[in-house]
C-alpha cells in the first residue's frame, strides 16, 4: 500500500466479467477531501497497463476519515512488457496521485495472481489440446507436489473452472488416483497453459503438472495453481 498526505491506498488485479481490472481502496486520513485518483503501471513481465489513468472512486470526492473504492480497467500493452530475457515475475510497480497531492506521486510494489490473466473463452476442444501437450517438449514440463485436500473431483472441476481454467477430460491413474486435464489461456501473448492434476479424492496430496506454450510461464502457473488449491 501507498501513504501520503493522510491517503492510504492498496489494490489487487482481478477478472470482473471477463474484464481485467485494478481494485482500489482508498482510505483518508488526512483533513483534505481527495479527488481526482489517477493510477499507472510500470513496465512489467505481462506488459499490463490503465486504458485510463483516471479512476472513479465511489464515493468522490473521498471525505476526511472516509474510505472508497473503484476500479482502473487494464489492457496489455507491448510498451509497457519489460525486455526481453527479464525474469518472469508477478511483481507490479504501482505509482498513483491525485488533486491534493502537490503533484507528489505514491509508489508501491503490488503482486498479481496469474488467474487473473486467463481468459473467458481459453477452453479447447480435447484433440486441440492434446496436440499442444504433445507438442511441448517432456523436459519443459514442471511439476510440484501440493498438500491439499479436495472431496471431490467435481469440486476440483468447479473451483478452477471459476477461474477460467477449464476442465478437459479425467482418467485412471497409477497408485488408485485419478487424473484431471484442464487448460488456460493467458490474455498476454504467452499462450496456453495446460495443467494435469492426479489426486486421490478427500485424501491430501495433489501432484501437479504443467506445460506451457511458453515455458518461462509454468514456474508463475505452478505457484497460481497451488494457491487456487489451497484456497
Amino acid at each position: 500500500a501507498a501513504r501520503g498526505n493522510g491517503m492510504e491506498i492498496s489494490g489487487a488485479v482481478k477478472s470482473l466479467n471477463g474484464q481485467v481490472v485494478y481494485e482500489l481502496s482508498v482510505s483518508n486520513q488526512g483533513a483534505q477531501p481527495i479527488d481526482g485518483v489517477m493510477i499507472q503501471l510500470n513496465k512489467s513481465f505481462f506488459g499490463l497497463a490503465p486504458t485510463s489513468p483516471a479512476v472513479t472512486l465511489t464515493p468522490s470526492p473521498v471525505p476526511p476519515g472516509g474510505m472508497a473504492r473503484g476500479s482502473a480497467p487494464l489492457a496489455i500493452n507491448s510498451a509497457m512488457v519489460v525486455p526481453p530475457g527479464t525474469a518472469p515475475s508477478v511483481s507490479l510497480q504501482v505509482a498513483v496521485k491525485h488533486n491534493g497531492s502537490a503533484g507528489q506521486v505514491y509508489y508501491f510494489t503490488d503482486s498479481l495472481s496469474l488467474d487473473a490473466l486467463f481468459a473467458a473463452d481459453g477452453r479447447l476442444e480435447k484433440n486441440a489440446f492434446l496436440d499442444l501437450w504433445r507438442g511441448i517438449p517432456d523436459s519443459q514440463e514442471q511439476s510440484t507436489r501440493v498438500q491439499a485436500v479436495i472431496p471431490t473431483g467435481d469440486a476440483l472441476i468447479a473451483k478452477l473452472e471459476a477461474r477460467s481454467v477449464f476442465f478437459l477430460a479425467r482418467r485412471p491413474a497409477d497408485n488408485g488416483m485419478e487424473a484431471f486435464y484442464f487448460c488456460g489461456k493467458l490474455i498476454s501473448h504467452h499462450g496456453y497453459v495446460l495443467l494435469e492434476l492426479s489426486l486421490r479424492e478427500g485424501v491430501p496430496g495433489i501432484k501437479v503438472c504443467v506445460r506451457s506454450q511458453a515455458s518461462e510461464v509454468s514456474p508463475l502457473a505452478l505457484q497460481c495453481v497451488e494457491k487456487l488449491l489451497l484456497a
